[in-house]
């Protein structure tokens, strides 16, 4: 846009909604450009841009304290998140599942539809839920299906299974086991 047409000061630029104007006198720096709505000049702008710019480039301080506060910042975002959770839940987290009862990390578990609390679960059940998009017919239908197919075995199998089990869990604890190709 040319500076002839831009509006002569800001309150003209606010009516009829322009983002600069330009007022032919120099800023305190001397520049005569077009000014933003702040009033701020934008050669000003741009020089300040540069600087910042330059200073990040070569100064590996700089660097370096932005990293660890963003770093300060996720965890102070997860510590909130978490408070927050707690709070919806009405009782602290806990360190076993609800579902399976094994202990270490949970997850916060809600209703995607309503959004309400249902329980801390480990990351197994969470992602299992997840799998089958929370239906319940879906989850009996599994456990039918795991019911049915489990007593199948026979004793030979069983036997035969369970050293295969015995041999691949050695050959992996020294190292010697090395998966199939197909």
């Amino acid at each position: 846009m040319a500076v002839r047409s831009l509006p002569k000061s800001r309150k003209e630029a606010k009516a009829v909604g322009a983002k600069k104007y330009f007022t032919g006198l120099p800023c305190k720096y001397g520049h005569v450009a077009p000014r933003n709505l702040h009033g701020a000049c934008t050669e000003c702008n741009l020089l300040r841009a540069k600087a910042h710019y330059n200073k990040v480039a070569t100064d590996p301080d700089f660097k370096e304290t932005r990293a660890k506060r963003r770093r300060d910042n996720v965890v102070r975002s997860r510590r909130h998140r978490q408070k927050r959770r707690e709070e919806h839940a009405g009782r602290p987290k806990t360190s076993a599942c609800e579902v399976c009862g094994s202990e270490g990390q949970t997850s916060y578990d809600h209703c995607h539809f309503s959004g309400r609390f249902r329980g801390w679960l480990c990351g197994g059940c969470n992602q299992a839920l997840g799998a089958v998009n929370d239906d319940p017919a879906v989850l009996r239908a599994l456990a039918d299906y795991v019911e049915k197919h489990n007593g199948r075995l026979s004793q030979g199998d069983w036997i035969e299974r369970e050293r295969a089990r015995k041999i691949l869990g050695k050959a992996r604890k020294y190292g010697s086991f090395v998966p199939p190709t197909n």
